[in-house]
């Protein structure tokens, strides 16, 4: 063999071994680059996996925390109420800052594993009324002085103040007579005034006709729901303290029933005196008293003062009548009758009509909302809606 053929021959060989050794190298680079792209999907895909996880867990908390929110706004703007809590294999973190007496921002901090996630809950409490007493939609039953399932009709001559309070009615509200109600008046039909009726605050509905309102806002009213209280708490404790009477029974003098409540199966009838108590008909009550003698009802507890569960409440040529608490009509009317004066610290609600001829000094609103018989004191005023939600 030629030496030039010799030469020949290595040079091939040797392009040969760089040409494979050029293609092991790439193979090993690109198999090195495979192992640290998948090594980073398996670390990506369990960052992943936790922070979907810590995300569920903060959400956990927000809501937990609006839970708490929801059942008493005021008691619980507090970050000492949402201690950090283990929550399925990790844990939350909430906190809520308050932004005003209606409004708070909650910021929950989720942890698994090596992941964080943060949610943002604003939060805002309306209540039974808005700041200036107007009703609002869904509005608590226990936020106004009068509330009447059906008509409110305001006849005869009278001066009744009910201060910042609302009175309402899923009928209509008519007014006939020299009288004035010095406070706000809703009605989800419409409102009639005539001979000089007067309302010197706002009057909502969706019509209003004859004039006499100070403050005229004809829009839609929507209708408040008359609340089913269960008063078997109630004959419970008139019950174990021999309160419960067969039938009707007249009721005049001193009374203060023991343990506080006095059931009546069938109708009562309420004359001259003082009567401290929650006292409660099947039938219907009338107060009716003699001479220049008054009535005056006083509440125990947050229990209703006076309450039929099936028939009506009428009050009749009653001197002064004077309460303090919830009147409580579950299926009938109210109906004040003849000269006599009222006076009212409280509520008085009916699922039928309530209708007043002649006077009426008062009406103040105080919270009325029942409390029964071992009932814990949450507030049922507490309308907490969620306003945002940002993650």
């Amino acid at each position: 063999m030629n030496t030039t053929l010799q030469i020949g021959f290595s040079r091939q060989s040797g392009s040969a071994l760089v040409a494979v050794m050029g293609i092991v190298f790439l193979i090993a680079i690109v198999a090195a680059s495979m192992v640290v792209m998948g090594r980073q999907q398996i670390f990506s895909a369990a960052h992943l996996r936790d922070y979907v996880k810590a995300q569920m867990i903060s959400e956990a908390g927000a809501n937990q925390a609006y839970n708490v929110m929801k059942t008493n706004f005021a008691a619980r703007l507090d970050s000492n109420n949402f201690p950090p809590t283990p929550f399925d294999g990790g844990n939350y973190d909430a906190t809520v800052i308050p932004i005003s007496s209606n409004k708070a921002s909650i910021t929950s901090t989720g942890i698994y594993g090596s992941a964080t996630a943060i949610t943002k809950v604003d939060i805002q409490n309306f209540p039974a009324t808005s700041t200036n007493g107007a009703p609002v939609p869904g509005a608590d039953p226990y936020g106004f002085a009068i509330l009447s399932g059906g008509d409110l009709g305001w006849a005869g001559n009278s001066d009744i103040d009910v201060g910042g309070g609302w009175m309402h009615c899923n009928g209509t509200y008519s007014a006939n007579g020299i009288n004035i109600v010095r406070g706000n008046v809703a009605s989800h039909l419409g409102i009639n005034m005539v001979g000089g009726a007067t309302i010197t605050g706002t009057g909502k509905a969706p019509s209003i006709s004859g004039g006499g309102v100070g403050e005229p806002l004809v829009t839609p009213v929507p209708t408040v729901s008359i609340p089913d209280i269960d008063l078997t708490p109630y004959y419970n404790v008139a019950l174990a303290n021999g309160q419960v009477f067969p039938s009707g029974k007249v009721l005049s003098g001193d009374i203060t029933p023991p343990g506080g409540v006095m059931w009546v199966n069938g109708s009562m009838a309420v004359g001259n005196g003082t009567f401290t108590g929650c006292f409660i008909a099947t039938g219907a009550i009338e107060m009716k008293t003699t001479g220049n003698n008054s009535i005056t009802l006083t509440k125990v507890n947050q229990y209703p003062v006076l309450a039929s569960r099936d028939g009506t409440i009428t009050v009749k040529q009653a001197k002064t009548l004077t309460f303090n608490g919830l009147i409580y009509c579950k299926t009938g009317s109210f109906d004040k009758q003849g000269n006599g004066d009222v006076y009212g610290t409280g509520a008085i609600i009916a699922a039928g009509n309530v209708s007043k001829n002649g006077g009426w000094s008062g009406m103040l609103y105080s919270d009325p909302t029942p409390i029964p018989p071992g009932g814990a004191n949450i507030s049922s005023r507490d309308k907490v809606l969620i306003m945002a939600w940002q993650q």
